[in-house]
């Protein structure tokens, strides 16, 4: 676990265990590995960074924090949130993107979160407690590619452009959502009585 990590232009960092960044992380090198970079802390930049990450980008805490992408992949982007926005300016693109607790993921306008799985569970004791929106009310993308599970979200100006959304435990606020369907109801089966 570090407070801070900074990784400067023309250096590299790998990352094949965990590594836990409770406050800033600043990243204009290369970052790859297959292991788990978590951000706990109030700010990280990647601005600048070649980002060729197997592994996982794990986004946890509940401060609000931007986290730059600029158009860089990682294997898997997880946001494990207690509250706060998780700012995503130029989207993101992942194998996998993983939104688990409360908080918001705020899209830059017209960007893109694209990922083959997307899973996004928010509902915490019965009510819907993640919210997905574009900055300012703009429109923002979701391209999910092969499953995309939705679940307690209250979503805004997103356009699903490859696979439909069955948005269930969730509803829409503000600018609509295209290619998106919207049910109040959350299903649990418990497996009593068979069917």
């Amino acid at each position: 676990e570090l407070n801070r990590l900074t990784v400067a232009a023309g250096a590299s960092l790998t990352v094949n265990g965990e590594l836990t960044i409770t406050n800033t992380v600043e990243i204009a090198g290369s970052l790859d590995g297959s292991g788990t970079l978590a951000i706990t802390g109030l700010s990280s930049d990647f601005e600048d960074a070649e980002i060729a990450m197997a592994g996982t980008l794990l986004v946890g805490g509940g401060a609000n924090l931007t986290v730059d992408l600029s158009g860089d992949t990682v294997g898997s982007l997880v946001l494990a949130r207690t509250g706060g926005t998780v700012s995503l300016p130029s989207g993101a693109t992942a194998t996998n993107f993983r939104f688990t607790g409360s908080g918001t993921a705020e899209f830059g306008a017209g960007k893109v979160l694209s990922a083959a799985d997307v899973r996004i569970d928010g509902i915490v004791n019965g009510a819907a407690t993640i919210t997905l929106k574009g900055a300012a009310g703009a429109v923002w993308y979701l391209d999910a590619t092969k499953v995309v599970l939705v679940n307690g979200v209250t979503a805004n100006g997103s356009h699903a452009r490859i696979l439909p959304v069955l948005a269930t435990g969730s509803s829409q606020s503000g600018t609509a959502c295209v290619n998106w369907t919207f049910s109040g109801n959350q299903c649990v089966w418990s497996g009593a009585d068979g069917t």
